[in-house]
């Protein structure tokens, strides 16, 4: 059961980390190609 947890709590804190990145810098215009470089390969999605 904690194990399950634990798991749940990393996926959602990595999942608001990717959300949290795309809102930043698609909401500044930076583009999608700069997106993916940082954001995409960063978190390795």
């Amino acid at each position: 059961m904690r194990e399950k947890v634990a798991k749940n709590a990393v996926e959602s804190t990595f999942r608001f980390d990717i959300t949290k990145c795309k809102t930043r810098y698609l909401s500044r215009n930076k583009g999608i190609k700069w997106y993916i470089e940082n954001c995409m390969i960063k978190y390795k999605v």
